[in-house]
């Protein structure tokens, strides 16, 4: 999912088993009923991220419906004296048990239904084979909690939620047959072609009709019985604001290399509003000032050419992971050569991207000055604020073409700080919950979640994504250029270094930065002289 860029997954939690203890009477015996190694999410009630059975939960236990209830703190199930017990839930599934295996077939049509207190009661498929006293239920899959956002509508309406897979079957007919480790899961065998989309909806195929007002949102919780080949998942959510049709759909790609398997939780941020991005900026959305100024950030860093063929061109990034580097770092070409920072001049045919403080191009401040002397570089007005030396004024080709001086910008440091060290995310703050270091195709960097995006996995040290999950912001180590220095590019693929757009209000007056390396912390109070070459990454109000 593009975001199943499942953007990292939730690994499971594993319950403490109960001891076993039955007792016969009358032909009867009680078996104990326990859930084993079940994901955060799973089984009945999402209560406290806490797996757990409820009295009359519905068993199929050797093909006989069987309430289960609870014998002190232990649940049991009351079932007829037998050799051996196979047993699955919910006992809405049907199942027959032949040739050593437990058949089953899933529904295309998941219910969601909630208890008295509003929690979603979620009936994923569960297993279990013994032939004792004890019945350890597994999970046979993985659970979709698709978090539908509303900051578009008055309030929206839905009535279903679909979820496509054009690779795998999603529901039909199966079976479980490993019963000596704790790898079962359901096996498909049904094709695709004709069984892969589940559909949600309410009660006895009713409409869902839960209501979501603006600026709130809800999860609805998809469980997905055969997930082991899974590349990319459609999600529909069909709604209505009022009479008007608000339904949309987003492709989900996997973020574990293709694979999202049983016992997995993955959480998929859903934004219902079928928002026209403007040119060159990205989906997710940034909460940057405690008054709630929120950003969205361009596709990719600043860019520059400088020679008259290319009208001084500037452009973004094609990819958030691209940057120049030098002659062997980088990987940005030009007609098929490599572009290189350390040739930077005003008849350097290649791309540039990393500039001295305020070489906007404006007022004797060109991108491709590599002087040291900080007079040839922007100056701050009164508010030290970069104001007619920002880089955004410029037309960028791919990022609305339009030379103005409020279309795109620069954080100020105290923007930046708000951004990676105040903003709440996952109800925590800073490193490791609201961003982290990872490598993308090859490229180190530095990986922001956006204020909605729902943290599946640690992303920390992640060295094998080849996309940036959906929404997240990725600055790629690009290093640095020094004018004075024997190598005029420093650190290219291991540095984080980009300008802020003000400069320290203390003599020297130099201009602030972000940076961070794969062992230092990040750094958002650091200064450094307007002539060292550094990265640029734009933003965009949301309004």
């Amino acid at each position: 999912m593009k975001n199943m860029r499942f953007c990292s997954l939730l690994v499971v939690a594993i319950l403490v088993s109960v001891v076993v203890s039955g007792c016969k009477k009358d032909g009867t015996v009680s078996l104990r009923a326990k859930i084993a190694n079940f994901g955060n999410e799973s089984k009945v009630y999402l209560d406290n991220r806490t797996p757990r059975w409820s009295a009359n939960d519905p068993v199929n236990v050797n093909d006989s419906l069987v309430l289960l209830r609870y014998s002190g703190s232990n649940p049991v199930l009351d079932v007829s004296q037998a050799p051996t017990y196979w047993a699955v839930y919910p006992n809405q599934i049907v199942t027959s048990f032949s040739n050593s295996r437990i058949n089953l077939s899933i529904p295309q049509v998941q219910t969601y239904e909630e208890d008295a207190s509003g929690r979603q009661v979620v009936k994923a498929p569960m297993a279990a084979y013994s032939r004792g006293e004890e019945l350890s239920f597994t999970n046979l899959g993985a659970l979709l909690a698709i978090n539908i956002v509303n900051n578009a509508y008055g309030s929206i309406t839905v009535s279903e939620v679909r979820v496509t897979a054009s690779d795998i079957a999603l529901w039909g007919d199966g079976y479980v047959d490993d019963y000596q480790s704790d790898n079962r899961k359901m096996v498909l065998t049904s094709t695709p072609q004709d069984h892969n989309e589940i559909i949600v909806r309410g009660a006895d195929n009713a409409s869902l009709n839960f209501v979501i007002s603006r600026n709130n949102s809800k999860t609805v919780y998809v469980y997905v019985p055969a997930t082991e080949s899974a590349n990319k998942y459609s999600i529909t959510v069909v709604a209505t604001s009022g009479s008007t049709d608000v339904s949309n759909t987003r492709t989900q790609s996997n973020s574990h290399g293709g694979t999202l398997p049983r016992n997995y939780f993955a959480v998929v941020p859903f934004n219902i509003a079928d928002i026209a991005l403007p040119e060159g900026a990205l989906s997710g959305v940034f909460t940057v000032t405690s008054g709630g100024v929120k950003v969205r950030f361009s596709q990719g860093n600043l860019q520059y050419k400088a020679t008259a063929a290319s009208g001084n061109k500037w452009r973004f990034a094609t990819n958030q992971w691209d940057y120049v580097g030098d002659a062997t770092h980088g990987n940005v070409y030009e007609n098929g050569v490599k572009c290189n920072n350390a040739l930077i001049s005003s008849t350097y045919s290649g791309w540039i991207d990393l500039f001295g403080w305020g070489a906007n191009g404006y007022y004797g401040r060109h991108p491709y000055t590599h002087t040291n002397d900080e007079l040839d570089y922007g100056v701050a007005n009164s508010s030290n604020v970069l104001g007619y030396y920002e880089w955004g004024r410029n037309p960028i080709s791919n990022g609305g073409n339009a030379d103005n001086t409020t279309l795109w910008r620069t954080l100020s440091s105290a923007e930046w700080y708000y951004l990676l060290n105040t903003r709440r995310f996952n109800g925590q703050m800073g490193n490791g919950s609201s961003y982290s270091k990872v490598t993308i195709n090859n490229v180190w960097g530095l990986l922001l979640y956006p204020d909605d995006f729902y943290l599946q996995s640690s992303y920390n040290g992640r060295n094998d994504l080849t996309e940036v999950p959906d929404g997240c912001v990725f600055l790629p180590g690009a290093g640095l250029r020094d004018p004075d220095g024997a190598t005029p590019v420093t650190n290219p693929g291991s540095e984080v270094s980009y300008w802020m757009r003000n400069v320290a209000t203390l003599t020297p007056k130099k201009p602030y930065l972000v940076e961070a390396t794969p062992t230092a912390s990040v750094e958002t109070a650091g200064t450094c002289e307007k002539y060292k070459g550094l990265s640029v990454r734009l933003v965009q109000v949301v309004e």
